[in-house]
């Protein structure tokens, strides 16, 4: 799938997610580095690192919630053929 068309069909999952999985990852980022959570949101470098690590993480969550999405749309059709 091309990289655009996969964030623009998952922006609203993208968007519902990111702001949670950032924090966590900056909460967890300032422990490993025994930095403070604003230094950790202020530093470039660690602003990067918890970029890449958010894009990561909520795309993996994109890809499993269109899979959930896929199951039960599956199983409603089940249900109504019955």
């Amino acid at each position: 799938m091309d990289f655009h068309l996969f964030f623009g069909r998952n922006s609203f999952y993208i968007m519902a997610t990111h702001v949670p999985v950032k924090g966590i990852i900056i909460v967890i980022l300032a422990g490993l580095l025994h930095k403070s959570v604003v230094f950790v949101s202020y530093d470039y470098l660690c602003c990067a690192l918890v970029f890449l690590a958010t894009c990561a993480i909520c795309s993996i969550l994109a890809i499993l919630i269109n899979k959930q999405k896929q199951i039960d749309h599956q199983r409603v059709e089940n249900w109504k053929n019955k």
